[in-house]
């Protein structure tokens, strides 16, 4: 079993209850928002004291934080599972077990966390991760080496992809924003964190063969799930 098979379930648990869910922003595995409320959730396939470290590390941000596991079949529970449950309790920290039997996939919320409203730069960065994305494309618990679709690079696909198909590759910052991409396009073509781009001259771009291979391999299905959100037909 991998952390990412954790996601789904969760995602539908809390999405159940209300709750805009968003995989890996910035550090945190789960971020879910619902009426100003800001909760983190914390996947590992055991409970560990890291596991704790982590969620602790959240609380400095999130109103609330959960950690969550999985258990096998209709009875089995954590090692460990009294311990495991009271120090949670004594730390505010709530338990999701997301449960596996030979039927279905449960999620059981075996304790509620305690809440704490929290403000400063942190959080703010964090809700604007999840708003400035186009819509939620990266489940949780990745591995490092996995890229994420951050807000960054959901925008920076647009541009490579707005290039291809509108100007043959080749576009300024002006004309890229008339077809809607954002109002930071000058600065993520000048930034080109990820060579997606060539300068050509003041002001003029053209998309890379790493740009290229990006939009037309790897994240081809990703910018297909995009696509409606840009207002724009398949490729």
């Amino acid at each position: 079993m991998r952390e990412q098979e954790l996601f789904v379930p969760v995602k539908t648990y809390l999405e159940g209850q209300g709750y805009s869910v968003h995989g890996e922003v910035t550090n945190w595995d789960i971020a879910a928002v619902k009426d100003g409320e800001l909760i983190a959730i914390e996947l590992k396939l055991r409970f560990c004291l890291s596991l704790v470290y982590q969620a602790l590390r959240r609380k400095k941000t999130a109103d609330s934080v959960y950690v969550c596991v999985p258990v096998r079949g209709s009875k089995g529970r954590l090692s460990n599972h009294s311990d495991a449950k009271g120090l949670l309790k004594e730390l505010g920290i709530g338990l999701l077990v997301v449960r596996f039997t030979s039927r279905n996939i449960t999620v059981v919320p075996e304790i509620h966390p305690s809440q704490t409203a929290h403000g400063g730069k942190r959080r703010q960065r964090i809700l604007r991760e999840i708003d400035s994305r186009y819509t939620e494309l990266t489940g949780a618990g990745l591995p490092s080496t996995e890229p994420v679709l951050t807000a960054y690079r959901q925008k920076t696909l647009r541009i490579a992809w707005t290039m291809i198909v509108k100007d043959n590759g080749v576009s300024t910052p002006q004309n890229l924003r008339t077809y809607g991409c954002p109002v930071t396009t000058g600065d993520i073509l000048r930034a080109n964190h990820y060579g997606w781009f060539d300068k050509l001259s003041r002001g003029l771009y053209a998309v890379s063969e790493e740009g290229r291979a990006a939009v037309t391999g790897y994240y081809r299905p990703y910018i297909s799930s995009l696509l409606p959100y840009w207002n724009e037909p398949d490729l």
